[in-house]
Order: structure tokens, then C-alpha cells, then sequence
């Protein structure tokens, strides 16, 4: 989602760093870590939900405030076709040697 709209992030100066990069950071350097990749589902709560508003605004790093209406309709026909639950990576990496 936050890729998908990006214009959107609470912070849009702000960069934004997936798992890749940061691994790649850590090769460069040369720091020992180790990488645990990991998938999960989010529930999707129903789009005319106050649930639904708080995931968005989550997901987008953004307040339900600042959330207007345009944009989570925007979002709400993006994520229509994915059903009730979308699919999340998650990487956690674990610093020295293991």
C-alpha cells in the first residue's frame, strides 16, 4: 500500500526503507546480522469502518485527520480486489554473530 501510494505518506520527504535495502546497507558495511524474512496477513476490516480509516492511516503513516475522504476511496478500490486480508512481509534482523 505504502508503495502503491506513495503521494500519500504522511511524511512525504521522509524515506522509505524495505528489507532489501536495509540488508544491503548492512552487507556494505559489513555488519554480521542475520535475516529472518517472514509473512503474515492483515485482516481488511469493512471499508466503511472506523477500522478500516485507522488501517489506512496507519499503513500511510498519516493521521485519521489528515486522512480525507478522496484518499481512502483511492485506497478503498485498491484494496477491493485483495478480499478481507492482504498479504505482509516482514523482516527482522538480528545484529552479531549468531
Amino acid at each position: 500500500m505504502q508503495v502503491q501510494f506513495k503521494e500519500f505518506l504522511g511524511d512525504p520527504t521522509g524515506r522509505q526503507y524495505i528489507a532489501d535495502d536495509v540488508h544491503d546497507i548492512l552487507v556494505d558495511l559489513k555488519v554480521p546480522f542475520t535475516r529472518e524474512d517472514h509473512e503474515s496477513e492483515i485482516h481488511i476490516p469493512e471499508h466503511d469502518s472506523r477500522f478500516f480509516r485507522e488501517l489506512v492511516a496507519f499503513c500511510l503513516l498519516t493521521t485519521n485527520e489528515q486522512l480525507d475522504q478522496d484518499r481512502l476511496s483511492q485506497v478503498s478500490r485498491y484494496l477491493r480486489p485483495y478480499g478481507d486480508s492482504l498479504r505482509h512481509d516482514i523482516s527482522f534482523f538480528w545484529f552479531g554473530e549468531h
